[in-house]
């Protein structure tokens, strides 16, 4: 039996792709607003080189995926 750990899923609102190494610039845009992080463990991930290590490791997991929203065209 084969298991995809990153398949591609989606519906008529969202997609789910998995995370690539091209999603770091728009993933940091989002992570690098510090009140994110306020009551985190890891305070100082909106830090780009503490952020580096964080999606790094995500990468290297494969168990993460993106979320994008699916636009409705009328």
């Amino acid at each position: 039996m084969n298991f995809e750990l990153q398949p591609t899923l989606e519906n008529a609102l969202v997609k789910l792709v998995p995370l690539k190494q091209e999603d770091f610039d728009i993933m940091y845009q989002v992570a690098s607003d510090p009140l994110i992080w306020e009551q985190h463990p890891d305070k100082y991930r909106y830090k780009r080189e503490v952020f580096e290590k964080y999606f790094d490791g995500a990468i290297k997991s494969g168990g993460l995926s993106l979320s994008k929203k699916r636009i409705r065209m009328k």
